[in-house]
């Protein structure tokens, strides 16, 4: 077995969750090194690496709050350096970092919070017909991304493509000039062993402790969500590939190869029964609505420079 390398697998985990004694989930062997990864009683997930030549390994990660008889996608990294450890595309720290349980059930079926930009007052002063159509663009994302169904996320991938890549919140906020951030788990660390397949999800709401970075609009668009095969996708690519060729404003084929790419993903994987691209739609939904939660602000309290 190489000194580095990615594992991707497919699991069921056992009901019920934390299993009552510690189960083997898989199990590989390569010229006399076996890696294992199991399910212990603490709802942790323990690797075990065995070397014919060498001293064996062993790591912990989690605990994880999951549902029993959960399907997951597991995704194993290693190098000499470090261990790391996926699970529905989200990063599962090393157990005794004292973090709370990861809530798998939260991320991938419960609802989304809401955003900052929709924790407006009931009554808004005097606004543009514009600005009007802005802040109910935002409430139909956040109830959009809410309701978390496939065919809600991608039609909230045409309202993003209209925000966020048409140049419609550039057009509200040349009379406000409200500041516009973007907080996104980092996304500028690399995996160690460099895996050919990665999706990652921005979105850092789950993630109690989790690095994160603040963008600007064009950072934000340009930050790699999947990495398949040399091509790397991002949230400008995701937001077109759902809005172009999935039905978000227009139904069929993809205009570039980054969104077939992301297409061709959503056929080979899928996520608790989910394509890839549409449950980081969700993540994006939510860092969109936070992110434009000053310009809401400042749109609901009529504070424009120049009315139009």
């Amino acid at each position: 077995m190489n000194e580095e390398g990615t594992i991707v697998a497919v699991a069921v985990l056992p009901h019920p969750w934390p299993p009552p004694v510690r189960v083997q989930l898989f199990s590989t062997a390569e010229d006399g090194d076996t890696l294992t990864l199991a399910a212990d009683p603490t709802g942790v997930f323990v690797v075990e690496l065995s070397r014919a030549q060498q001293s064996p390994g062993s790591w912990k990660f989690g605990p994880l709050d999951v549902p029993g008889a959960a399907r997951v996608v597991l995704i194993l990294t290693w190098s000499a350096q470090e261990t790391h450890l996926e699970v529905n595309g989200i990063n599962v720290p090393l157990a005794g970092s004292n973090l709370p349980p990861i809530s798998l059930s939260t991320v991938v079926s419960g609802p989304a919070p809401k955003g900052t930009a929709l924790q407006l007052s009931g009554a808004t002063a005097a606004v543009t017909d514009d600005e009007r159509l802005f802040l109910d663009t935002l409430r139909d994302i956040d109830a959009k991304a809410i309701a978390r169904d496939r065919y809600s996320l991608i039609r909230a991938s045409g309202l993003l493509r209209q925000l966020l890549l048409d140049g419609f919140v550039h057009r509200i906020n040349r009379g406000h000039r409200a500041r516009i951030e973007f907080t996104t788990i980092n996304f500028t660390t690399s995996l160690p062993g460099a895996p050919t397949r990665h999706w990652r999800n921005l979105d850092p709401s789950p993630f109690p402790g989790a690095s994160v970075k603040t963008c600007n609009l064009d950072q934000f668009l340009a930050a790699p969500c999947l990495r398949w095969e040399g091509v790397q996708a991002t949230v400008r690519d995701l937001i077109s590939a759902c809005a172009n060729a999935k039905g978000g404003v227009h139904l069929g084929r993809a205009r570039t190869e980054k969104e077939q790419r992301l297409l061709d993903w959503d056929l080979v994987f899928s996520v608790m029964g989910e394509e890839p691209s549409v449950a980081a739609l969700a993540g994006i939904c939510r860092v969109t609505l936070v992110g434009l939660g000053n310009l809401a602000a400042a749109v609901a309290a009529g504070s424009s420079r120049t009315r139009r």
